[in-house]
């Protein structure tokens, strides 16, 4: 009697921890992404931040080189993971409105978290728009 009782919680057990795993590696995987955005937002954040300041090379073309490897320095090491496109618009112009917007693409970990986005990778964007007023006059 015994014995058959130790075999009817080894399966019991096998049927709990397949759930159980796979609920706690999508949890994993979920905050995963998530604190991808959030980093990668933080990143473009300061790379905008550091175009108004003043604090970057001029003309435009060196500005923007400046400002993507702020935010290349910002994103903790996720800028080449999440495959990011950045694109610009009046950065480094003074008395405009600033707009710095990244297009990222991150493959989850698990299989059966990728069949849910598409394309297989969890495709955000992240941007920033600041008012560049120049120096004080």
């Amino acid at each position: 009697m015994k014995r058959q009782q130790i075999g009817a919680a080894i399966v019991e057990f096998a049927l709990v921890a397949i759930v159980f795993f796979t609920a706690l590696v999508s949890i994993l995987d979920f905050g995963y992404l998530f604190w991808a955005n959030l980093t990668m937002q933080h990143a473009v954040r300061e790379g905008a931040r550091l175009a108004i300041t003043g604090q970057t090379i001029s003309p435009a073309p060196d500005c923007k080189q400046t400002v993507i490897d702020k935010m290349t320095d910002q994103s903790m090491g996720l800028w080449t993971t999440v495959n990011a496109t950045p694109t610009f618009s009046n950065v480094c112009q003074d008395g405009h409105t600033m707009v710095i917007t990244v297009h990222c693409s991150l493959v989850p970990f698990t299989p059966w978290i990728q069949q849910f986005f598409t394309g297989g990778a969890y495709t955000f964007d992240v941007s920033a728009t600041m008012l560049n007023e120049g120096p004080p006059t």
